[in-house]
């Protein structure tokens, strides 16, 4: 298979990995948490152009934007599968305030028009799972909930605190523009 990765700014050492296990890279024009409707509208017509010019077999896309641009820009461009995956509801749906009431109200038509192109919508989370039933955005056949990514519990056993912790961390790394 010949892979190509997409994504905006990756990092100079991410692209030489990418690079050394033969994946192709390409930039997009994508803000992560910007609200612009008419930048997000120049990222999905781009992203359409890009897959009419490289006119790949499979697209998956994973994290909010990618899923509902690059779905909808799939369907738009003749893309024969798309699969999506949901790692967190994220903002969208799990913010508070007007900014995230606002977001919500968005995402979520946009969602159920990404995802009724989706071959199938990977889950990490029954609770999102569920909440993306109820709310209407996927059908349930197109759902798929795998054991989730991350640290191997069976290996890394909780353990006791010790009396007095002297540091503690609950959070994602970020590396430059790279998530480890």
């Amino acid at each position: 298979h010949r892979v190509l990765a997409c994504a905006s700014g990756a990092s100079a050492p991410v692209r030489a990995k990418l690079a050394e296990l033969g994946v192709r890279y390409i930039d997009v024009t994508l803000q992560r948490t910007g609200l612009n409707p008419m930048h997000d509208l120049g990222c999905l017509r781009s992203l359409i152009e890009l897959l009419r010019s490289e006119r790949p077999d499979i697209l998956l896309a994973y994290t909010i934007k990618p899923i509902l641009y690059g779905g909808l820009a799939a369907r738009l461009a003749g893309v024969p599968a798309f699969f999506a995956m949901i790692e967190g509801v994220g903002y969208a749906f799990a913010g508070r305030g007007r900014t995230a009431w606002l977001a919500g109200r968005i995402a979520r038509p946009l969602y159920r028009m990404s995802l009724a192109g989706a071959k199938r919508v990977i889950f990490l989370n029954p609770d999102n799972l569920a909440l993306f039933l109820r709310l209407g955005l996927l059908r349930e056949r197109q759902a798929a909930l795998i054991d989730g990514i991350g640290i191997d519990l069976e290996e890394f056993k909780p353990a006791p605190l010790p009396t007095l912790p002297t540091f503690l961390l609950i959070a994602r790394l970020q590396i430059g523009r790279a998530h480890v």
